[in-house]
């Protein structure tokens, strides 16, 4: 027994797989700016000595930021890859057809025209 037609099942999965790629992209692009406006910045401010560019952003905190942006990244990608496989274990797709034979029925009919079973469509 289903509690939702598998129409509302597709329309879920494809909002949750929308959802969970948009969360992805936001990620991966506000870990990708935040961590290149670091590294400019980094490189930009003491050419000259270098050594003391790293002490004066480690006491700001700035190399906590780049490890951020970094998981940040590695976060955004991860759930690009893994979302739709996520959301196909977490809401599983509806099975099609007969649920004894596995015919196929999509003319919109009550009976399986295969091997009699009621209530299929």
């Amino acid at each position: 027994m289903t509690w939702f037609p598998p129409s509302r099942i597709h329309d879920l999965r494809a909002l949750l797989l929308w959802v969970s790629r948009l969360t992805s992209a936001v990620l991966t692009l506000v870990g990708g700016v935040t961590f290149l406006a670091r590294m400019i910045q980094f490189m930009l401010a003491d050419a000259i000595q270098p050594q003391r560019n790293y002490r004066v952003w480690a006491q700001l905190g700035y190399d906590e930021v780049i490890s951020w942006s970094i998981g940040q990244i590695l976060a955004g990608l991860t759930l690009a890859f893994c979302s739709q496989a996520a959301l196909r274990w977490i809401i599983r797709p509806p099975e099609m057809g007969c649920p004894r034979c596995g015919y196929a029925v999509g003319d919109g009919t009550d009976t399986c025209p295969e091997c009699g079973q009621t209530g299929v469509g």
